[in-house]
């Protein structure tokens, strides 16, 4: 059985992979809910911890993000699979899969596979990777941040987000 911390981090990964073709389907969401179905302790904020995601697009430099806290929820072979299982399902729940959910699979599939390895053995590329992984890390967008205000006032955190983004001005 996957471990929560997995499904959770692959619930947010499947949000960004949904948002790749610019759209969210309904039959994406219900992806989503069939995978959280394995969670038997969900609560109402672990699901809104993932309809954050779903709410507004993913940058590619989030997804980055996402992909790499993904990476490294995954310790087996196993969870491998269920991991490619899930996005390919999630791609192609509404039908049709366009050429930027293509990519964003492709993408996702080949960092999994060349993730682990020789990690113990190569310890200053590891270093020199972690360092570029914590940066980019640091930069991306992080929503989670504004959990509490989504969860407590989702207009507040829908302004914030904005000016964030640079999207609106005061």
């Amino acid at each position: 059985m996957a471990s929560e911390r997995l499904l959770m981090t692959l619930g947010k990964v499947i949000a960004a992979v949904a948002w790749a073709d610019g759209e969210v389907t309904h039959e994406e969401i219900n992806s989503l809910k069939d995978l959280m179905l394995a969670l038997p302790d969900m609560t109402i904020l672990d699901w809104a911890e993932l309809e954050i995601y779903l709410e507004t697009p993913v940058s590619a430099a989030e997804r980055a993000r996402l992909v790499d806290a993904l990476q490294d929820a995954v310790r087996n072979g196993s969870d491998r699979a269920l991991v490619v299982k899930a996005l390919k399902d999630v791609v192609n729940a509404d039908g049709e899969v366009s050429d930027a959910e293509k990519e964003v699979l492709n993408d996702i599939s080949d960092v999994l596979e060349s993730g682990r390895g020789l990690a113990g053995s190569l310890g200053r590329l590891v270093d020199g990777a972690l360092g570029r992984r914590s940066a980019a890390a640091r930069t991306a967008p992080n929503r989670e941040e504004w959990f509490d205000a989504y969860v407590k006032n989702k207009v507040f955190y829908d302004v914030r987000r904005r000016l964030d983004a640079g999207e609106t001005d005061l």
